[in-house]
């Protein structure tokens, strides 16, 4: 049987080799004409497969390995950079608009301020108005300025509920 053939129903045997898993066989094989062709070809295939896992496997050299780390090490440094300028951009943003929060607050407290000195200088003016109204008055012959007759107020009248009407007349 030539090798062409006999490769295409073979598999790579070399992840179950190195793994320890049982490889599935054909039963045959161990009978019938070619079975030392087939056996030597199975062993050429381990040998192969055990070369190619040795030759992954190598050592590292030392210095691939320090630059491996320094590729890492640069790229998480790229990536801390980046995020610092775009906290910086986001800090940025936020004292202006903190700022202008500021103006805003100052402007609304002298608002404030503003309209609570209106209030004293009206109050204070009534006031002033009322005692030049009082010196008038009494200038004319009126009552003294501050004194004034207190009116007491009306009781109110006596009323009983009776029903859904209120009458002031007890017994109706």
């Amino acid at each position: 049987m030539p090798a062409s053939m006999h490769n295409q129903g073979s598999a790579d045997m070399s992840f179950a080799l190195f793994r320890g898993d049982k490889v599935i066989l054909p039963t045959k094989r161990n009978f019938g004409p070619g079975v030392i062709e087939e056996a030597n070809e199975r062993l050429k295939e381990e040998i192969a497969a055990r070369r190619r896992y040795q030759a992954s496997n190598q050592p590292v050299d030392p210095e691939q390995q320090v630059r491996s780390e320094l590729d890492k090490t640069n790229q998480e440094l790229a990536k801390a950079r980046r995020r610092r300028e775009a906290l910086q951009a986001e800090l940025k943003e936020v004292q202006m608009t903190e700022s202008v929060l500021e103006r805003k607050k100052g402007k609304i407290v002298e608002r404030i301020k503003s309209i609570r000195n209106r209030k004293k200088e009206k109050t204070e003016q009534e006031r002033r108005r009322q005692a030049a109204m009082a010196k008038k008055q009494e200038v004319k012959g009126a009552k003294p300025a501050g004194i004034r007759k207190t009116i007491p107020p009306k009781p109110a009248p006596m009323m009983k509920f009776s029903g859904f009407r209120f009458s002031k007349n007890p017994g109706v």
